[in-house]
């Protein structure tokens, strides 16, 4: 029987943009064996195994990759920051390949002795197909939103339910900056439903992760919610490539993977995330302008970020800069892949 590779990562929680990676993975293996999992045995001797993609790199899965004889890392990144590199440490003798998706990333490994690879996310390798349409993702809505029209532009928001406030630590002023955030953003949606129809789909629905909730709170915020189509439900990694590849839009996240759906089909995307691999991503994208810091800035940044959409020059720098990464993270991935095949080919032997 061959050997089916595994592939460790933050598998089947309904997370569209962990689910982009299987689609961008098994895209790249073709008919190589593998699976998809999120743990390995720590007491079994295992030949070979992929690592990614995502911001993973934590004791959990170091441990779960204790026993694997050669580890291929694809498409992951730093969480904290360049010191997160040292988790490798136990392991860094089975590390056959190490490609990750910032920049800065690549630099810190680089500095700590791995040979590292620069890779935009993997899910810029994965072609969108003609799945699920814009019309079919407001009906999956509870309720219809009103105002909508064919000829109106798009505006997809993307908001984290992990955004969350632990009162047993005594963080009342994070707490506050998440109330202020909402506040800021409801604004911004009032005046972008005079020119926008505005949709938020769910990337996250988990039990600890529910994206729908964060989006009702901002809704509640708004003088208008009527105009917002909320997605309560999962939507999958593919209908979500899809519907973004056909739909002349605009993008607000502060998910990172709502961001690179965007980007992979050349749409303008405003940052409101603050996390380190958001950051990066834009940086590496050449639109760090396009990020609201949502510390500091007032909801009239984040309207005259929104007015900047429309930049015909800003369109085309962006549709550019998505054709070179969509390219790259094909030939990238392919590169990757093939070392993968290598290894299991020996394994044949």
């Amino acid at each position: 029987m061959a050997f089916s590779v595994p592939i460790l990562g933050y598998y089947d929680h309904n997370n569209a943009g962990d689910e982009a990676f299987k689609l961008a993975f098994s895209g790249a293996l073709g008919n190589t064996p593998h699976q998809f999992v999120k743990s390995l045995p720590v007491d079994k001797e295992i030949p070979l195994a992929l690592f990614g993609g995502g911001a993973l790199l934590n004791q959990y899965f170091v441990r779960h990759l204790s026993k694997v004889e050669r580890i291929h890392v694809v498409g992951c990144s730093f969480p904290y920051g360049p010191k997160d590199i040292q988790i490798f440490e136990p392991v860094k003798n089975q590390i056959v390949s190490l490609y990750l998706r910032s920049r800065r990333d690549v630099e810190a490994a680089r500095a700590a002795g791995y040979d590292a690879k620069f890779i935009p996310d993997m899910v810029f390798s994965v072609p969108p197909t003609a799945g699920m349409t814009l019309d079919q993702l407001v009906t999956a809505a509870a309720l219809p939103p009103r105002g909508f029209h064919p000829d109106r532009k798009k505006l997809f928001v993307f908001l984290s339910g992990d955004y969350w406030i632990n009162y047993l630590q005594g963080d009342r002023k994070r707490h506050e900056s998440i109330e202020l955030l909402k506040e800021r953003i409801a604004k911004t949606l009032d005046v972008a439903a005079h020119d926008y129809d505005i949709i938020m789909p769910s990337m996250s629905v988990w039990y600890n992760a529910r994206d729908y909730i964060f989006a009702g709170e901002v809704l509640k915020r708004m003088k208008q919610p009527e105009r917002v189509c909320l997605v309560e439900r999962y939507i999958d990694a593919a209908d979500l490539l899809s519907v973004l590849a056909q739909t002349d839009c605009a993008v607000i996240s502060m998910k990172y993977h709502g961001l690179v759906f965007g980007m992979r089909n050349g749409r303008v995307c405003i940052n409101i995330g603050s996390t380190r691999k958001t950051l990066d991503l834009m940086d590496d994208f050449g639109v760090s302008d396009l990020t609201f810091n949502p510390n500091k800035d007032t909801s009239d940044k984040l309207i005259s970020l929104l007015a900047r959409t429309g930049e015909a020059s800003l369109q085309e720098q962006i549709a550019s800069t998505a054709e070179v990464w969509t390219a790259q993270a094909v030939t990238t991935m392919h590169q990757a892949m093939d070392g993968v095949r290598q290894d299991c080919a020996q394994l044949a032997d």
